[in-house]
């Protein structure tokens, strides 16, 4: 199969709610997870070093929360695709 790998980078606090995330993403072929952290300057940091493809991104992290991230992250002169994932239940 020819398909190009998708640099991944997964971003929660929770480890449990980024070690589920991180094991549904090996059962995609094309998903390569290149790095993960736990808070959201954490986050902005590797981003900017490791550069991904996709970004599956918390949204309450301590320091910064994922929204704070994802504004600084489309910043950049290639920024990743974000998915919000993320265990907030509906207000309603």
């Amino acid at each position: 199969m020819n398909y190009k790998s998708i640099r991944t980078f997964v971003a929660d606090d929770e480890k449990y709610s980024r070690e589920e995330l991180l094991y549904l993403l090996r059962f995609f072929p094309q998903i390569d997870v290149i790095g993960e952290a736990q808070s959201g300057q954490e986050t902005v940091a590797k981003i900017m070093e490791l550069q991904p493809d996709l970004l599956f991104l918390d949204i309450e992290m301590p320091e910064m929360n994922g929204t704070d991230v994802a504004s600084m992250v489309k910043q950049m002169k290639k920024p990743p695709l974000i998915v919000f994932a993320t265990a907030i239940p509906n207000s309603q």
